[in-house]
């Protein structure tokens, strides 16, 4: 085992528990693998939270599932409960089509829109339709709210490098990782913060501990490009003096938070990932993706993973 590193722990809220192997504290896409017990399934799901972050092939799947959903549930009530004779302007003779004609008639109703020629012809489909058409003002002012959390919740469209490096860097070493702004919006004041952790030797025990790591640069003014995220180790690093075989025994895990204030919102924006001993490769360099011409600078993202392999003196 590793001689004990005394780190300068921050709070992260996972504990000292160690975590079995290849098992992430930070999933790849920012979320956190953390699995939930002793609650059940509502006490511990938000729909609303669901919506607002599932995709949108998803949402609108369940989307228009509701709208059919209700649709069908009306035009039963209005087919096989009241019945086609309490309704004036059907004109099907068979009953598939006179049960179309009224999920239609639902279909209008709930949206609001009321042709007019199919409408109730009796009180009680008129009670039935008044209650059609309210439940669908709530459901289209559910799913205007769900619409407008969804657009009008802060991405920052960041790429982060598929994996890190571990690279010569001027007298020594460095872990470096790469981040770029997809779009051509603004993004500025980003401010990045490291925190490692692995598993190392206290008394004889193996515990995870975590450290904020010192970065040549966490602040830069405007992040219009690419930016290089460079922990120099020095003696004040964790991984001093570790050999690539010591560093993969202690399982470790690099987890990236970036906050950037983009203009396009007006606010601070918060984009987290994390990178394990896999994703790491020692002795090599990111590739050159910034150009420039006569005319203009520009970033090219073809390069944007690829990393060149040192030869090892």
């Amino acid at each position: 085992m590793f001689k004990r590193i005394i780190f300068n722990n921050k709070e992260v809220e996972f504990g000292t528990t160690t975590i079995g192997k290849n098992e992430r504290i930070l999933n790849k896409n920012g979320t956190f693998n953390v699995n939930r017990k002793g609650l059940t399934f509502f006490e511990r799901f938000s729909f609303f939270h669901w919506m607002i972050n599932t995709k949108w092939s998803t949402f609108l799947f369940f989307v228009f599932a509701g709208f059919l959903l209700n649709n069908t549930l009306y035009s039963s009530i209005y087919y096989f409960i009241l019945g086609t004779q309490q309704f004036h302007g059907i004109e099907a003779t068979t009953a598939i089509g006179k049960y179309f004609e009224l999920f239609f008639f639902s279909s209008q109703t709930f949206a609001t829109v009321g042709y007019g020629r199919v409408n109730p012809a009796t009180n009680a489909a008129s009670l039935v339709a008044a209650i059609d058409a309210f439940s669908g003002v709530l459901y289209f002012a559910i799913v205007t709210g769900l619409l407008y959390g969804r657009f009008s919740k802060p991405i920052p469209k960041i790429l982060f490098s598929k994996n890190g490096v571990f690279a010569p860097y001027k007298d020594g070493n460095a872990f470096m990782f790469r981040l770029a702004n997809k779009l051509n919006h603004q993004l500025q004041n980003a401010e990045i913060r490291v925190i490692a952790s692995l598993i190392v030797d206290v008394d004889g025990n193996p515990v995870r501990q975590y450290v904020e790591l010192e970065l040549e640069r966490k602040e830069i003014i405007f992040l219009a490009t690419s930016w290089t995220i460079v922990h120099h180790i020095t003696d004040k690093s964790p991984f001093l003096n570790m050999t690539q075989a010591e560093f993969e025994l202690s399982e470790p895990e690099f987890m990236l938070q970036l906050k950037v204030y983009d203009q396009s919102y007006s606010q601070d924006t918060f984009t987290n990932t994390s990178y394990r001993k896999e994703e790491i490769i020692w002795n090599a360099k990111f590739e050159n993706m910034l150009m420039s011409t006569d005319n203009a600078n520009y970033v090219d993202f073809t390069k944007f993973n690829q990393i060149n392999k040192l030869s090892v003196l």
